[in-house]
């Protein structure tokens, strides 16, 4: 079987969880990523889309976004483990 050197091997990187895509430095990350080359696999829960300002939020919304967090991840966890990149 043929040697093959770390860096031969493309960079994966998993995105996961419940990040804002409203936020430029997201986008920012993923599109370098993207552009250096790198595997990207975005596993993402959408609750912050209709938040711009989040320090804005009452605290009847801050509890439905909890809410909404506390549904998403387990959805989340889900998805990576069946993810087909997913190496153990």
């Amino acid at each position: 079987m043929p040697d093959v050197a770390a860096s031969d091997k493309p960079l994966r990187v998993v995105m996961w969880g419940t990040y804002d895509l409203g936020k430029p430095r997201t986008r920012i990350l993923r599109d370098g990523l993207l552009e250096i080359g790198v595997e990207v696999t975005e596993i993402h829960g959408e609750v912050w889309s209709s938040d711009t300002d989040k320090s804005q939020l009452s605290w009847a919304m801050m509890f439905l976004r909890l809410f909404q967090i506390f549904l998403a991840y387990p959805a989340l966890i889900y998805r990576y483990l069946r993810s087909p990149q997913m190496i153990w």
